[in-house]
């Protein structure tokens, strides 16, 4: 053990033990050490919103705020599927698609 506590075992991640959103970089499936926000509230869904309000918010700048919005409700979308499916693949290919979708078609079109 690395010197993290064991999280305990929740309805959220059955497959792991585990509901927090650090993956193992090999499997693409979450850690089993509970790090961050949701070690120190217990919640995971609290664990999911505080990055997704950030990641959200730092678009601002570049994005405005309409288009952050319409970011930020996608996030919500994917930030769901990865904590129901408890696998990154899902979120992965979301957003390859929503990418392709938004940038590659629509420049390619000129």
């Amino acid at each position: 053990m690395s010197g993290h506590r064991r999280c305990r075992s929740d309805s959220v991640a059955p497959r792991t033990g585990c509901s927090n959103l650090i993956s193992n970089r090999t499997s693409l499936q979450p850690s089993t050490d509970c790090v961050g926000v949701h070690e120190l509230t217990g919640n995971v869904w609290l664990a999911a919103a505080v990055p997704l309000v950030v990641f959200t918010a730092i678009h601002v700048p570049l994005w405005g705020v309409g288009a952050t919005l319409q970011i930020g409700a996608w996030s919500v979308v994917v930030t769901a599927v990865y904590l129901w499916r408890r696998t990154l693949v899902a979120p992965i290919i979301m957003h390859l698609l929503n990418d392709i979708v938004g940038f590659v078609i629509p420049s390619a079109m000129g």
